[in-house]
């Protein structure tokens, strides 16, 4: 069983901050020990385990690599759950703040 499904499943019934922030915590964690080997900056690989840990945290996106991240993660998610399609289309779209990430999503879900 893949660590992060699990994990996820421990803390859905928490769906405030305190369950984002661990699930942030041990995704952190698990892409740590990824990382381990490849050779980069430690400034790079805070940014990295910073947005990773926080990349469902919208009030903490702070520049454009973050932004993208959780734009990718919107298209990445917005097909889960066909019945909350619409919910999942009006939140990126309050969100999405990247042209090429307002074109994709206008191209892909326009009705």
């Amino acid at each position: 069983m893949s660590i992060i499904p699990s994990t996820r499943r421990a803390c859905t019934h928490r769906r405030d901050n305190h369950g984002r922030d661990v699930l942030g915590q041990i995704r952190s964690t698990i892409a740590k020990d990824l990382l381990r080997g490849i050779e980069i900056s430690p400034e790079t690989l805070d940014r990295v385990l910073y947005i990773i840990g926080h990349h469902h945290t919208y009030s903490k996106i702070d520049n454009i690599d973050f932004q993208i991240l959780v734009e990718a993660d919107f298209f990445v998610n917005i097909d889960e759950d066909g019945t909350k399609k619409k919910g999942r289309l009006e939140l990126a779209k309050k969100f999405f703040s990247t042209a090429t990430g307002k074109e994709l999503l206008e191209k892909l879900y326009a009705q």
